[in-house]
């Protein structure tokens, strides 16, 4: 049994390759204006401190890249599944309230460096931790979730 049609699987390696462009675009351009801003700020070029500068250009170029590609493909993804998924909304929200809840205090009190090893990969089984709690509750409480999605498409 096939998951996706060979159709569906051309249009999500079209919509995966404009989301790495959108977000390559994106992200240079973000980085780029950061960092004039930045140089500007600091008078970089007057000091003629080209290593701080190319340091500087890297490292938000990187980051603004990783930050662009991530939210267009969350983004190119959740308009592509959104019929799908249309059930799985409510899951969604209350994995996201988990996440949100507990990942501040987690990200303030166990993980404080955002971009260590450790703080991602804890962060990745704590997301996917939530994300299977959500789905557990509401396959759990399918009957109570029914009803208050009659309620909402009644009014």
């Amino acid at each position: 049994m096939r998951i996706f049609e060979v159709s569906e699987q051309n249009h999500l390696k079209r919509l995966f390759l404009l989301t790495l462009f959108y977000g390559l675009i994106l992200g240079i351009i973000g980085g780029s204006v950061r960092t004039v801003i930045f140089i500007n700020q600091d008078n970089y070029l007057s000091y003629n401190l080209s290593r701080a500068i190319y340091y500087h250009f890297r490292y938000l170029v990187n980051h603004y890249l990783i930050i662009a590609t991530v939210v267009c493909a969350v983004l190119a993804l959740s308009t592509h599944f959104i019929k799908r998924l249309r059930d799985f909304i409510l899951p969604v929200f209350i994995s996201s309230g988990l996440f949100l809840a507990g990942g501040y205090y987690l990200n303030k009190e166990v993980f404080p460096g955002f971009y260590e090893i450790k703080s991602l990969i804890g962060n990745s089984v704590f997301g996917i931790s939530c994300l299977l709690t959500g789905f557990f509750i509401y396959r759990n409480f399918r009957p109570t979730f029914n009803f208050i999605k009659k309620s909402l498409d009644e009014r």
